[in-house]
């Protein structure tokens, strides 16, 4: 009978054991610290063509907790929560740094709301509808842009996605270093990949998901250019016929492009 129990004792300890790690792992977050004799700095994009945001010395401990799809550069936390992108090269991790997750490119590009309320809409227009108005000093998290840099894609807190003038913005980031969202004025170039809708009728929604609200809507065979897709590419963000931008179900749109080469978005 002791055996018995200590056999159950040792299964339920090795559970325990593999749930702690399991939950550990979920997290996706190390430690780094910066290379000897190394000098790094904090980019706001995963490439030394975006703004620097901060330069780091090799005292500084870093929190990784993402990193680009090929591994070249990692997003990083200081201690004192400023958050942006290092190349790889510059660090020294504790651990596999393709444990790490893959985060959208742009997720560090921040921005604030500079006037009292800002529209906050649903495509790069003031004849867009709009779906909230945003106070003041509200942090934003830019997704993207339209062609000539005056209508930023955003998502908020509380609001999901939309769109704001770029005018009344104030931004960690040069606006061009942001992807463009949006070919509004102008037919997107033929190097953006095409997707033809197979749903009788396709919800274009604020956000890549469900509870998302559905502003408008495709019919059957009509073609949608796509822009980016969600890390598990079940979502897709598209421009559609009438000019506006949004997240539709990737189970509805055909395309012979190849997903995973789609920027990541969120």
């Amino acid at each position: 009978m002791r055996r018995a129990k200590d056999f159950y004792r040792i299964i339920f300890i090795g559970l325990i054991i593999t749930l702690i790690s399991s939950i550990i792992s979920a997290q996706a977050v190390m430690l780094a610290r910066i290379a000897d004799n190394q000098y790094a700095s904090l980019y706001t994009g995963p490439g030394f063509s975006y703004d620097v945001l901060r330069q780091l010395s090799e005292d500084n401990v870093l929190t990784l907790t993402g990193r680009n799809e090929d591994g070249s550069w990692v997003y990083a936390i200081t201690a004192n929560r400023i958050e942006g992108w290092v190349d790889a090269e510059k660090v020294v991790p504790q651990g596999d740094i393709f444990a790490l997750p893959v985060l959208p490119v742009t997720a560090a590009a921040r921005a604030e709301v500079i006037p009292g309320l800002l529209n906050l809409r649903t495509g790069p227009s003031p004849a867009f509808g709009i779906i909230a108005q945003v106070q003041m000093d509200v942090p934003l998290r830019l997704i993207g842009r339209n062609v000539n840099n005056t209508w930023v894609q955003v998502t908020i807190d509380g609001f999901g996605s939309g769109w704001v003038d770029a005018n009344f913005i104030d931004s960690n980031t040069t606006l061009s270093n942001l992807p463009i969202t949006s070919y509004i004025g102008s037919v997107p170039p033929m190097t953006v990949p095409l997707g033809v809708v197979t749903a009788q009728n396709l919800n274009v929604r604020h956000g890549a998901g469900t509870n998302f609200f559905a502003f408008a809507s495709v019919p059957q065979n009509e073609n949608v250019w796509l822009i980016a897709r969600t890390a598990d590419s079940q979502w897709l963000l598209v421009q559609i016929p009438t000019g506006q931008v949004g997240w539709v179900s990737a189970n509805f749109v055909q395309t012979q492009f190849l997903m995973a080469n789609l920027p990541i978005s969120e």
